[in-house]
């Protein structure tokens, strides 16, 4: 945490550098000198984190300009989300300068029995990365603790745990279904603060992808833009 912490404040650092006013810094990890990009950014450029645990939570509320986690459930966001905008006021920030995201499976048609299962493990194995989410979902009482990186070493042990994870759990994390069900879906996010979806089309067939792209902005953006 603390060397990205110091990582988003060089990258920052480096956007604000001049050639006549350049970035000096000596970090724990980092050192900047006389440094910075040639062309200063016409615009501020956000800086979104993906976290899940209490420390890295308390980061996004400090320095994020937004949050984009994937895997949540819309109870386990709204829960999250709140907790990030309490630490957020005790920085003194303003929240509408933030932007809540979400990166979510999606599988904009009706699966069958093999899709479906493939989509569902997909998200029993996110899940099984991302423990917190389940113990905001008063799940995962049994969960080591272990996240994504020590799980990938560790395969064996990430497919045990990804068995363990309720099936209803894992199906309220997926947009899939129909339009009216994706967008349904969508909009339980929606209510529960998310303003910015990633659609994740990873688990769909190669020569349906085309369509699903379509769907996503052909029929299902103008009902939720």
């Amino acid at each position: 945490m603390s060397k990205l912490q110091e990582g988003i404040n060089v990258i920052k650092m480096l956007w604000g550098a001049t050639p006549d006013k350049p970035a000096y810094f000596k970090g724990r990890y980092f050192t900047l000198e006389e440094a910075g990009v040639p062309l200063k950014p016409s615009s501020k450029i956000p800086v979104y984190v993906a976290s899940y645990g209490p420390k890295m939570l308390e980061l996004t509320a400090k320095v994020a300009d937004g949050w984009i986690p994937e895997s949540h459930t819309p109870a386990t966001y709204r829960k999250t989300l709140e907790r990030i905008h309490a630490l957020m006021k005790d920085f003194g920030r303003d929240l509408k300068d933030f932007e809540p995201c979400l990166a979510a499976i999606y599988y904009p048609f009706e699966p069958d029995d093999k899709a479906y299962n493939r989509i569902l493990g997909a998200a029993k194995h996110y899940l099984a990365c991302y423990p917190d989410i389940q113990w905001a979902a008063e799940q995962g009482a049994e969960h080591p603790g272990l996240r994504t990186q020590q799980l990938m070493l560790e395969p064996q042990l990430w497919d045990e745990l990804a068995t363990k994870v309720p099936n209803t759990l894992a199906d309220s994390t997926i947009i899939y279904g129909n339009v009216e069900e994706c967008v349904d879906r969508i909009a339980s996010f929606i209510e529960a603060g998310c303003r910015h979806i990633a659609l994740e089309p990873y688990w769909i067939e190669k020569d349906r992808i085309n369509d699903a792209i379509k769907i996503a902005g052909d029929k299902i953006k103008p009902r939720i833009a």
